[in-house]
């Protein structure tokens, strides 16, 4: 069952059926989170499956062991790591929506506008207007371009 998850996510890794790219991590992220953990817990049935029952009385002197705590641990933490990068994401998206949180954001993580967009597009086109490149463009290529 967990491969049928990992094929899920690679599936939206490589055609990427959604237009945000923020959600097809998301996706991806939860598809791989299920995976794991489906492995983990199978893999840790599959190591208690073949000891031997004990009896009641010696499970009393004997005790829990440390590797007897690295299971749940391990679901823990996965569980908990797919649970809060997503919702880190969800957390983005909103901040990201709200115009004065927006502003506030760092350039690196600050989504791009159209007006940003139609700036840097302007900026670009001034600077490959200089003299130099004009006269280096044959006058059919400045007009396709």
């Amino acid at each position: 069952c967990s491969f049928l998850f990992f094929f899920y996510a690679k599936h939206v890794y490589l055609h990427k059926p959604y237009r945000s790219v923020l959600v097809n991590f998301i996706d991806v992220w939860f598809s791989l989170s299920i995976a794991c953990l489906l492995v983990v817990c199978a893999s840790l049935g599959l190591l208690t499956g073949f000891q031997l029952v004990l009896p009641e009385s010696s499970i009393a002197t004997t005790g829990r062991t440390d590797e007897d705590e690295v299971g749940p641990k391990v679901i823990f933490m996965t569980l908990i790591g797919s649970v809060i990068v997503p919702l880190a994401v969800i957390i983005y998206l909103i901040a990201a929506a709200i115009p004065c949180i927006a502003r506030r954001l760092p350039a690196l993580v600050r989504p791009t506008t159209w007006m940003e967009v139609e700036h840097q597009k302007r900026s670009v086109r001034q600077k490959l207007t200089t003299s130099v490149i004009r006269q280096s463009i044959h006058c059919m290529e400045w007009a396709i371009f």
